[in-house]
């Protein structure tokens, strides 16, 4: 297929009144009617001057397709790679879970839907995948889903799985960047929870090696967390704080939330990124 490549010398080769007619090759020499040393069936020469074929174009027309999807996908797994959100639908994440004496086990998958023109993604239980009335707000270090933003991940108050295919462009604006593609140490984000009378803050505290029992992740990013329950007056607030920490192409290795339970990454499964 590569080889058509060079039967396209020129722009003129490919139109349709440079082709020559049957009784014109009649008349040229087989050696003139020959495919020439690089090329094959699809490409022949007249004068000097390699000729493609509408075959030799439709094959490379295709090829150019499929390399050009294969570079996307390769582009877009590189892209992943660098994150310390990775999105990447249908993979799963386990972690081992403590909270007051009492231990457990949980996986999560992260799926996507397609919503008012934007992919949204989410975690949810592996238990409650077909679950419409499953909790998203409790599963991620955001406000339920994320989206892709231009300058990192973005997150939106999303409680309930069945919330998600109502989403609006209108409430897509309202999603604010969280974890940006160049986090800067004492950088403090505020999300507003438009639902309830609480802010949620996510502060960056620098990087650190992070050892839980899915092994040891070198440089991960360090954010503390604070759900800050509104009350007049300010004074009366009640702050519940976290920390979060994030590795590079894997996402969260390692959670303490504000109400004290633990949660350690055991094992993760990354699905093969898909083309944007």
């Amino acid at each position: 297929m590569i080889k058509n490549v060079n039967c396209l010398l020129t722009r003129a080769a490919l139109k349709p009144h440079a082709l020559p007619s049957p009784r014109e090759r009649e008349q040229q020499p087989s050696s003139a009617l020959s495919p020439r040393g690089e090329g094959n069936g699809n490409c022949f020469k007249r004068s000097g001057v390699a000729f493609a074929t509408r075959e030799s174009i439709i094959l490379f027309a295709a090829w150019m397709t499929l390399a050009s999807a294969a570079f996307a996908v390769e582009i877009n797994a590189e892209n992943e790679k660098r994150s310390y959100l990775p999105l990447i639908p249908e993979s799963t994440y386990t972690y081992a879970g403590e909270f007051k004496g009492r231990k457990s086990t949980d996986t999560l998958v992260l799926k996507t839907v397609h919503a008012a023109d934007a992919d949204v993604f989410y975690c949810v239980e592996e238990k409650s995948v077909r679950n419409p009335d499953a909790i998203l707000g409790t599963t991620s270090i955001g406000l339920g889903t994320y989206i892709k933003a231009p300058d990192g991940i973005a997150t939106l108050d999303t409680f309930l799985k069945f919330e998600v295919n109502a989403l609006t462009k209108g409430r897509l604006a309202e999603a604010v960047t969280i974890v940006k593609n160049t986090p800067e140490t004492g950088a403090v984000i505020v999300v507003p929870s438009p639902k309830k009378a609480m802010n949620h803050t996510y502060t960056v505290e620098g990087s650190e090696d992070v050892t839980v029992p899915a092994g040891t992740f070198k440089d991960c990013l360090k954010i503390k967390l604070e759900e800050i329950h509104l009350a007049t007056p300010p004074e009366k607030n009640i702050v519940y704080s976290g920390t979060v920490w994030l590795a590079r192409g894997v996402g969260v290795v390692k959670w303490i939330r504000g109400t004290g339970r633990v949660e350690e990454l055991v094992s993760y499964k990354l699905a093969e990124a898909k083309k944007d």
